[in-house]
Order: structure tokens, then C-alpha cells, then sequence
């Protein structure tokens, strides 16, 4: 069972404040003991708020210059400034704003892949923080259900529930029902890890993850065995956590 694992619940105008103090004062805790940080942020909905947040009150918390974000998951094919790509959010989200150091990402403009997947976990080093979000199944990055906790970088098949999530359009859930993730095991290895849900229909796949016995139907499940994990989630979301299940596991529950 993880060393620190702390569950907070906040409104919707306090979670992104909150979340971004905490990625700005880990990274620059990262680059006084290490002299860089190596981030793994999440793409989509759920952290833009967080990423606004950062850019607006964090511009100056930290040499971002010795920041490295490495991309966690992406689909197969997409050029990296397509606006649908993964790469291009983060670029335009955290990376060009903030004047970020380095950037590793999957794929080339072309939608080639710049490296072997082989490769890609071995580019970037020990990583800092990784921030990430849930999938309304539990996944973590394109680590869908039923994915090894030993898992590696690899290539996936998503699940149709991901697919409709991100691409309302049948054509381009046929298009990109393939993509690229960091495996388990690197995002397990993360020296710190912040996990952020909003909204109700996020709220069973927290539960399964802080509630359930850890299990690979649940693949956020897997943080619990991390040090220093911190959950934000809004009411919503946190709407089936019970105290009385979360201290079973050793989890600690703040207001």
C-alpha cells in the first residue's frame, strides 16, 4: 500500500488553483535537488483548467527552461500539429506558453513515430511528476482495462468507450483507434504523482481506483502502490468515495 497517498476534495474554482501550485512547487523542488524536472502531463478536458492556472500564477515559480515534458500517450498517425493530436495540446497548453526546455513526443509532423517505441522510455530519464487524469473505465494515459501493471512503452488497441469519449465522429474513431502509451511500469516509477477528476461520470472509475481492492480492470488502481500520490477530485466526482472504505486502504481524506 503506498507511503502517501492523499485524497482532496475541492470546487471547481479552488481543484485548478490547487493543482497547479502543487505541479509548480514539485517541479521546482525537481530542479534545486536534481537541476531539472521531468514532467508527464495529461492531455484533455480535465486538466485545461489546471494548465490555465499554471500559466496565469506560475510563470515565475520556477526556471521553466530546465523543465522536460515527455508526452504520455497519443494516437497512431496523427502528425504532431495536428489540433486533434495530443503532441499539439500540449505544445499549446504548457509547452510553447511556458517556454518549456525539451519536449519528447510520439509522433513526427508527418504522424510518424520520432523513435522506437523500444526507445522512447530510456530518452527522457527518472520522471518527476506525472500528471494524470481517469478515464471513465480507469485508465491511465491508453493503459486501458485488463493492461499488465508490468507493462512497457507500447503500441495499444483503445476501447470503444475511449474512442467515443475523444471522437464523437465514426470516421475518425476508425481513423485513430490505435495509439501509443507509456506503460504502467514508468508511470508507477514516477517519484511524485497528481491525479485529477471532475465530473460525475468520472465518479465510479475513483471509486473503483481508491475503493476497490487494486486490480488491471482498473488501471489507476495502480497509483495506490506509488509514494506521493495526491488526488484532487470535485464533489462530483468524489460523490461515491466513503471515508470509512478509503481508510481500509490507508488513504487520507481532506476537506
Amino acid at each position: 500500500m503506498s507511503a502517501s497517498v492523499a485524497i482532496e476534495i475541492l470546487d471547481h474554482w479552488h481543484l485548478p488553483i490547487r493543482a497547479a501550485g502543487l505541479i509548480a512547487s514539485t517541479l521546482a523542488t525537481a530542479i534545486r535537488d536534481h537541476g531539472r524536472a521531468v514532467l508527464v502531463p495529461s492531455a484533455g478536458r480535465t486538466p485545461t483548467a489546471t494548465y490555465r492556472a499554471l500559466r496565469d500564477n506560475h510563470r515565475q515559480s520556477l526556471d521553466w527552461r530546465r523543465v522536460h515534458v515527455v508526452q504520455m500517450d497519443e494516437y497512431r498517425g496523427i502528425g504532431a500539429n495536428d489540433p486533434r493530436s495530443f503532441a499539439y495540446y500540449l505544445s499549446t497548453e504548457i509547452v510553447a506558453p511556458l517556454c518549456v526546455g525539451g519536449f519528447t513526443h510520439f509522433n513526427d509532423k508527418a504522424g510518424a513515430l520520432v523513435c522506437p517505441l523500444d526507445d522512447y522510455e530510456t530518452a527522457f530519464g527518472a520522471i518527476d511528476l506525472v500528471v494524470h487524469g481517469i478515464g471513465r473505465n480507469g485508465h491511465l494515459g491508453f493503459n486501458e482495462p485488463n493492461a499488465s501493471i508490468d507493462s512497457k512503452c507500447r503500441q495499444v488497441r483503445l476501447t470503444p468507450s475511449t474512442l467515443l469519449t475523444n471522437f464523437p465522429d465514426e470516421a475518425e474513431r476508425r481513423q485513430f483507434a490505435e495509439g501509443m502509451t507509456l506503460g504502467l511500469t514508468s508511470l508507477r516509477a514516477a517519484r511524485n504523482s497528481l491525479l485529477l477528476a471532475t465530473g460525475r461520470e468520472k465518479a465510479e472509475a475513483l471509486n473503483q481506483a481508491c475503493c476497490m481492492p487494486p486490480s488491471e480492470r482498473c488501471p489507476a488502481s495502480v497509483l495506490r502502490d506509488c509514494e506521493n500520490v495526491v488526488v484532487l477530485a470535485d464533489p462530483a466526482a468524489a460523490a461515491k468515495l466513503r471515508a470509512s472504505r478509503l481508510k481500509q486502504h490507508a488513504l487520507q481524506l481532506v476537506h
